[in-house]
Protein backbone atom coordinates (compact mmCIF):
# COMPACT_ATOMS: atom_id res chain seq x y z
CA UNK A 1 0.00 0.00 0.00
CA UNK A 2 1.38 3.39 -1.00
CA UNK A 3 -0.11 6.43 0.77
CA UNK A 4 1.04 10.04 0.43
CA UNK A 5 -0.05 12.51 3.11
CA UNK A 6 0.03 16.28 2.56
CA UNK A 7 -0.34 19.03 5.16
CA UNK A 8 -0.19 22.33 3.28
CA UNK A 9 0.34 25.80 4.65
CA UNK A 10 1.05 29.04 2.81
CA UNK A 11 4.79 28.80 3.34
CA UNK A 12 5.52 25.11 3.91
CA UNK A 13 4.12 21.76 2.81
CA UNK A 14 4.60 18.83 5.15
CA UNK A 15 4.54 15.45 3.45
CA UNK A 16 4.72 11.81 4.48
CA UNK A 17 4.86 8.73 2.28
CA UNK A 18 4.04 5.23 3.49
CA UNK A 19 5.05 2.47 1.09
CA UNK A 20 4.56 -0.73 3.02
CA UNK A 21 2.31 -3.66 3.79
CA UNK A 22 -1.44 -3.31 3.94
CA UNK A 23 -2.16 -2.46 7.60
CA UNK A 24 -5.09 -4.91 7.58
CA UNK A 25 -2.55 -7.72 7.06
CA UNK A 26 -0.49 -6.76 10.09
CA UNK A 27 -1.15 -8.44 13.43
CA UNK A 28 0.12 -5.43 15.33
CA UNK A 29 0.55 -1.82 14.38
CA UNK A 30 4.02 -2.46 12.95
CA UNK A 31 3.82 0.59 10.73
CA UNK A 32 4.33 2.74 13.84
CA UNK A 33 8.09 2.75 13.36
CA UNK A 34 9.47 5.66 11.35
CA UNK A 35 12.87 3.95 11.14
CA UNK A 36 11.40 1.39 8.74
CA UNK A 37 12.20 1.76 5.06
CA UNK A 38 8.48 2.05 4.29
CA UNK A 39 8.35 5.65 5.60
CA UNK A 40 9.61 8.85 4.00
CA UNK A 41 8.69 12.33 5.21
CA UNK A 42 9.83 15.89 5.01
CA UNK A 43 9.04 19.53 4.48
CA UNK A 44 8.92 21.57 1.30
CA UNK A 45 9.29 25.32 1.12
CA UNK A 46 7.56 26.20 -2.15
CA UNK A 47 9.45 28.73 -4.28
CA UNK A 48 7.95 31.13 -6.76
CA UNK A 49 6.31 34.51 -6.99
CA UNK A 50 2.80 33.42 -7.95
CA UNK A 51 0.61 30.76 -6.38
CA UNK A 52 0.82 28.64 -9.52
CA UNK A 53 4.63 28.78 -9.47
CA UNK A 54 4.64 27.64 -5.83
CA UNK A 55 2.21 24.81 -6.64
CA UNK A 56 4.42 23.66 -9.54
CA UNK A 57 7.56 23.88 -7.42
CA UNK A 58 5.95 21.76 -4.71
CA UNK A 59 4.94 19.05 -7.18
CA UNK A 60 8.41 19.09 -8.75
CA UNK A 61 10.06 18.67 -5.33
CA UNK A 62 7.65 15.86 -4.41
CA UNK A 63 8.39 14.09 -7.71
CA UNK A 64 12.08 14.07 -6.76
CA UNK A 65 11.40 12.08 -3.56
CA UNK A 66 8.23 10.10 -4.36
CA UNK A 67 9.49 7.83 -7.12
CA UNK A 68 6.83 5.10 -7.02
CA UNK A 69 3.17 5.60 -7.92
CA UNK A 70 0.86 6.28 -4.99
CA UNK A 71 -2.36 4.39 -4.33
CA UNK A 72 -3.84 7.09 -2.11
CA UNK A 73 -3.37 10.80 -1.51
CA UNK A 74 -4.54 11.95 1.90
CA UNK A 75 -4.55 15.72 2.30
CA UNK A 76 -5.69 18.21 4.86
CA UNK A 77 -8.42 20.26 3.21
CA UNK A 78 -8.39 23.93 4.17
CA UNK A 79 -11.10 25.01 6.53
CA UNK A 80 -12.40 28.46 7.34
CA UNK A 81 -11.90 29.43 10.98
CA UNK A 82 -13.95 32.27 12.48
CA UNK A 83 -11.01 33.46 14.60
CA UNK A 84 -9.22 36.71 13.80
CA UNK A 85 -6.35 34.74 12.27
CA UNK A 86 -8.79 32.69 10.17
CA UNK A 87 -10.60 35.79 8.91
CA UNK A 88 -7.31 37.41 7.92
CA UNK A 89 -6.24 34.23 6.07
CA UNK A 90 -9.55 34.12 4.20
CA UNK A 91 -9.36 37.82 3.33
CA UNK A 92 -5.88 37.33 1.89
CA UNK A 93 -7.07 34.34 -0.17
CA UNK A 94 -4.90 31.86 1.71
CA UNK A 95 -7.73 29.36 2.20
CA UNK A 96 -8.39 29.22 -1.54
CA UNK A 97 -4.65 29.13 -2.26
CA UNK A 98 -4.23 26.09 -0.04
CA UNK A 99 -7.18 24.39 -1.75
CA UNK A 100 -5.47 25.08 -5.07
CA UNK A 101 -2.22 23.60 -3.75
CA UNK A 102 -4.02 20.41 -2.71
CA UNK A 103 -5.79 20.25 -6.07
CA UNK A 104 -2.54 20.70 -7.98
CA UNK A 105 -0.81 17.96 -5.97
CA UNK A 106 -3.78 15.63 -6.39
CA UNK A 107 -3.59 16.01 -10.19
CA UNK A 108 -0.13 14.40 -10.06
CA UNK A 109 -0.33 12.02 -7.10
CA UNK A 110 -4.02 11.40 -6.57
CA UNK A 111 -4.92 7.95 -7.81
CA UNK A 112 -7.53 7.94 -5.02
CA UNK A 113 -7.94 11.10 -2.96
CA UNK A 114 -9.18 11.60 0.59
CA UNK A 115 -9.60 15.17 1.82
CA UNK A 116 -10.10 15.74 5.53
CA UNK A 117 -10.50 19.07 7.29
CA UNK A 118 -8.48 19.35 10.50
CA UNK A 119 -11.64 18.68 12.53
CA UNK A 120 -12.37 15.50 10.55
CA UNK A 121 -9.05 13.79 11.19
CA UNK A 122 -7.83 15.18 14.51
CA UNK A 123 -10.65 17.18 16.02
CA UNK A 124 -10.22 20.70 17.30
CA UNK A 125 -7.07 20.06 19.30
CA UNK A 126 -3.97 22.27 19.33
CA UNK A 127 -0.74 21.19 17.60
CA UNK A 128 0.75 20.25 20.99
CA UNK A 129 -1.90 17.53 21.48
CA UNK A 130 -1.23 16.09 18.01
CA UNK A 131 2.50 16.11 18.78
CA UNK A 132 1.94 14.27 22.07
CA UNK A 133 -0.21 11.64 20.36
CA UNK A 134 2.46 11.27 17.65
CA UNK A 135 5.18 10.64 20.24
CA UNK A 136 3.04 8.05 22.05
CA UNK A 137 2.08 6.22 18.85
CA UNK A 138 5.48 6.14 17.21
CA UNK A 139 7.50 5.69 20.41
CA UNK A 140 11.27 5.98 20.17
CA UNK A 141 11.34 6.71 16.43
CA UNK A 142 8.60 9.32 16.84
CA UNK A 143 10.37 11.10 19.68
CA UNK A 144 13.54 11.29 17.57
CA UNK A 145 11.63 12.72 14.60
CA UNK A 146 9.76 15.18 16.84
CA UNK A 147 13.08 16.75 17.86
CA UNK A 148 13.73 17.98 14.32
CA UNK A 149 10.47 17.87 12.34
CA UNK A 150 8.04 20.75 11.98
CA UNK A 151 4.34 20.68 12.87
CA UNK A 152 3.52 20.40 9.16
CA UNK A 153 5.61 17.22 8.80
CA UNK A 154 4.19 15.71 11.99
CA UNK A 155 0.65 16.46 10.78
CA UNK A 156 1.38 14.84 7.39
CA UNK A 157 2.61 11.68 9.13
CA UNK A 158 -0.43 11.70 11.40
CA UNK A 159 -2.77 12.14 8.41
CA UNK A 160 -1.30 8.98 6.88
CA UNK A 161 -1.48 7.20 10.24
CA UNK A 162 -5.14 8.17 10.60
CA UNK A 163 -5.87 6.78 7.14
CA UNK A 164 -3.92 3.55 7.79
CA UNK A 165 -5.70 3.04 11.11
CA UNK A 166 -9.14 3.56 9.57
CA UNK A 167 -8.20 1.28 6.68
CA UNK A 168 -6.96 -1.43 9.05
CA UNK A 169 -10.17 -1.33 11.08
CA UNK A 170 -12.40 -1.41 7.99
CA UNK A 171 -10.51 -4.26 6.27
CA UNK A 172 -9.16 -6.33 9.15
CA UNK A 173 -11.46 -9.32 8.57
CA UNK A 174 -11.54 -9.21 4.75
Amino acid sequence: MRVLGIDPSMYYVGWANYNGPDPADLESRDYHNLDLNCWQYGLIKPQGVSLVERWRDTVCKLECVITTPTDWLIAEWPMYFASTRGKIAATKGHTLGLAGMVGHISCRFGTQVVLWTPNQWKGSVPKSVTLGKFKRMFGKSGRAVANTATDDTIDAIMLVECFLDRWRRAHKDD
